[in-house]
């Protein structure tokens, strides 16, 4: 076909591009445009670099762009610059149109490489002047396109959850990771191995390669960054294997996306996916994801429970893109100064989503997590507007894989005052405990208790870890024990003096088989017993 247009210069332009230069992939771009719209043209001088080096494709093609992202000129290849310091050097004379009140606007450029097939974004920019024109022989327009992309990462003292969205040259453990030193310890995949930094004798384990759609947790024994150069990955041709549960993914586009639009092509098999410390996100079906985590970002690793087997294709965004920044910074009055915690120092996560009920509430309250005072978790008052109500998303850390105690504690913004709660939780990995229809509620505000009393083991049935809430209104020696269908003891949890209050105590029964169990509490002439369920 014969699809030309002519400049002022007389110069023919295909909007052809196949048909003209052969090209036969989808990649070869479709650029057009009706240069008699316009009022003024600016001529433009230029050679084009790719890394360092000048393109000299026969087939290639240069646009020119107005602010809309509409075509505003169009140049195939001159050949050689005739005289000057560039002489020899392919150029092109660009014609770049605009109407007169477009002057000092700024025009963007594309380039279509045959050779590799690829459109590649220039660098540089122009400042729309007509009529004057810009480069010449002697001084072209440089336009420089580079293939390779740094991808830079804040590491801290101890876990970090990382991905990489660049192919590098090299994708070893041992070069990826080198700049980092013996600041780099260890780190893990989630089914494809370990390696461990034994220093002078380098890296060594089963993990030898990093691949760009896994995450990985790296521990590392000081802050450090970590620049890693590459090719961006081609996020429409690189798809994630998702497996039923849960898929230890990486975040592929170069700029950061609201998660809705990222897990697009896997909304209908998509529950849950949360990052090490910027918050979590459900999938609420018809009303779509809602949570703490908006935002997924470069660099990022992230755990994402998915209900079957899919593919995760991401979307490109580009650097315009519109998205909310996850977790903001909680400011801590004096009264509840200690309540930070440092997500780095802990291997394990999981996540509560709770709710105050016997309190109204206001902007700016918050609750924490805590195992033995020492804060695990802490999230401010969210609005959940699918149920009208306010909630709590709490992502809490643990370096004990399952069976820490967790308890709960309210910061009152308007009185500054701190409310300590009886609920608690018995900590597992990856834990997903409540979501905004269904809440763990906090209700039950510590107070002395009047009597003796055990309360129903949480969770019950349970694999393969239990909480027993028990309240002493006096000091009394207590004991807990565990019994089997047969009457045989199993287990004693408590046999001790205890303070007046109210206490809890886990039970882990990760060595004993499924089946029917019976706890005892004995506290004088106090006695109560319960039946436990142990499902595996």
């Amino acid at each position: 076909a014969d699809n030309t247009i002519s400049d002022t210069n007389g110069y023919e332009l295909s909007t052809e591009w196949d048909d003209c230069y052969g090209g036969s992939s989808g990649n070869s771009p479709d650029w057009d445009f009706n240069f008699a719209d316009f009022q003024t043209n600016s001529g433009v001088t230029t050679v084009v670099y790719l890394d360092g080096e000048v393109q000299e494709g026969g087939s290639d093609l240069l646009a020119a762009f107005s602010p809309d992202g509409s075509v505003r000129g169009l140049a195939s290849p001159e050949g050689g610059l005739p005289f000057g310091p560039y002489a020899g050097a392919n150029h092109f004379l660009l014609t770049v149109y605009g109407n007169n009140d477009e002057a000092g606007s700024v025009f963007t450029f594309q380039y279509y490489s045959a050779s590799k097939d690829e459109v590649f974004d220039v660098d540089e920019t122009l400042s729309f002047d007509p009529p004057n024109a810009v480069g010449g022989v002697p001084s072209p327009f440089m336009l420089n396109l580079t293939t390779t992309v740094d991808l830079g990462l804040s590491l801290a003292e101890g876990w970090n959850w990382i991905s990489l969205n660049v192919d590098a040259e090299d994708m070893t453990v041992g070069s990826i990771l080198d700049t980092l030193g013996t600041g780099a310890v260890y780190i893990t995949s989630q089914s494809s191995g370990y390696t461990q930094n034994y220093g002078e004798y380098g890296w060594y384990g089963n993990l030898e390669n990093l691949e760009v759609t896994a995450m990985y947790m790296l521990q590392m024994g000081n802050d450090a960054d970590l620049m890693v150069n590459g090719i961006p990955v081609d996020v429409g041709s690189t798809s994630i294997g998702l497996l039923e549960g849960w898929n230890w993914i990486s975040y592929l586009p170069q700029n950061p996306g609201d998660v809705t639009t990222a897990l697009g092509s896997v909304n209908d098999i998509g529950v849950y996916i949360t990052s090490q410390s910027d918050g979590y996100t459900q999938n609420y079906g018809e009303y779509g994801w809602y949570g703490s985590l908006e935002t997924m970002n470069p660099g990022l690793g992230y755990m994402f429970q998915t209900s079957g087997a899919g593919d995760l294709t991401y979307p490109e965004f580009d650097a315009l893109s519109r998205y909310t920044e996850n977790n903001e910074t909680i400011v801590l009055s004096d009264k509840i100064s200690d309540w930070h915690v440092n997500h780095a120092d802990y291997q394990f996560i999981g996540s509560i989503t709770t709710s105050i009920e016997n309190r109204e509430g206001s902007d700016g309250d918050l609750v924490a997590v805590f195992v033995d005072e020492k804060c695990r978790g802490i999230a401010e008052r969210m609005y959940f507007p699918f149920d009208d109500r306010y909630y709590y998303l709490i992502q809490v850390y643990s370096n004990v894989e399952n069976g820490e105690n967790l308890t709960f504690k309210y910061y009152d913004s308007r009185t500054d005052e701190v409310v300590e709660y009886r609920e608690s939780l018995p900590f597992n990995s990856n834990m997903v405990i409540g979501d905004g229809f269904n809440t763990f509620s906090l209700n039950r505000e510590f107070s002395m208790p009047e009597v003796f009393s055990l309360d129903r083991a949480f969770p019950n049935p349970f694999n393969p870890v239990t909480t027993l809430s028990f309240a002493l209104p006096i000091e009394e020696k207590v004991s807990i024990t565990v019994y089997n269908l047969q009457g045989r003891e199993v287990v004693s949890l408590i046999n001790k003096t205890m303070q007046a209050g109210y206490h809890s105590v886990v039970w882990n029964a990760d060595s004993h088989s499924s089946g029917v169990y019976f706890v005892k509490m004995e506290v004088g002439e106090y006695i109560n017993t319960q039946k436990l369920i142990l499902i595996k």
